[in-house]
């Protein structure tokens, strides 16, 4: 919210492609990224306490390459 009203000194129309864009890069990127950590908060403590602690370590390595991935593909698609 603080960003478009910053941008408010500008035109109609730049302040539409500002929110716009970044409406896209709130939907396409931030929220897959918030999701999927979030899911970390359902996988890890059951690993956590059972018989493989170890799944803690791979649940996380996992899901920060996931993140690694996204973030590149995400950053690749907003920059054309």
């Amino acid at each position: 919210m603080a960003s478009v009203i910053s941008l408010g000194h500008l035109s109609t129309i730049a302040l539409a492609s500002a929110t716009l864009g970044m409406m896209t890069a709130s939907v396409t990127g931030y929220s897959l990224v918030q999701g999927s950590s979030s899911a970390l908060d359902t996988l890890l403590p059951p690993a956590w306490t059972s018989n493989a602690p170890h799944m803690v370590g791979l649940w996380t390595q996992r899901m920060s390459k996931s993140h690694l991935l996204g973030s590149l593909l995400s950053g690749l698609t907003h920059t054309n």
